[in-house]
């Protein structure tokens, strides 16, 4: 049985219910963050706290201190706003290719044995 349920954003349609899919756990989860660490600050009406700001990652060429800085004001939006994971580590990196590729190592609360990855790539040549 799962524990943790999302709609899923993409809307999809169920074709057995009609209705729009679900995410469900770990999917749910991954979504989540997602979203808030692709969220601009002030995107989202009446919480203008809400998001990671990595968009400015396109335009920053950060210190090893700014970077630090940035990856604690992720680590706190995450700690705010999704509560169903425990953020493990943020790595971000500015690859070769023109990305900035973010990983974020997490365990889900009501199982901390197992670490999960998220991954996230910013464009960095925008």
């Amino acid at each position: 049985m799962p524990k943790y349920t999302d709609i899923d954003l993409l809307f999809t349609k169920n074709e057995l219910t009609d209705d729009v899919n679900l995410k469900y756990d770990n999917s749910a989860v991954v979504q989540s963050i997602k979203n808030i660490v692709l969220t601009t600050k002030g995107e989202k009406i009446f919480d203008s706290r809400f998001g990671g700001n990595v968009y400015d990652l396109q335009f920053d060429d950060l210190s090893p201190l700014e970077l630090q800085i940035f990856k604690g004001q992720i680590r706190a939006n995450l700690g705010v706003y999704e509560r169903r994971a425990t953020i493990q580590n943020i790595d971000i990196v500015n690859s070769l290719d023109g990305y900035w590729n973010i990983t974020i190592t997490y365990s889900l609360v009501y199982n901390q044995s197992q670490l999960r990855d998220v991954q996230i790539k910013v464009n960095s040549n925008s």
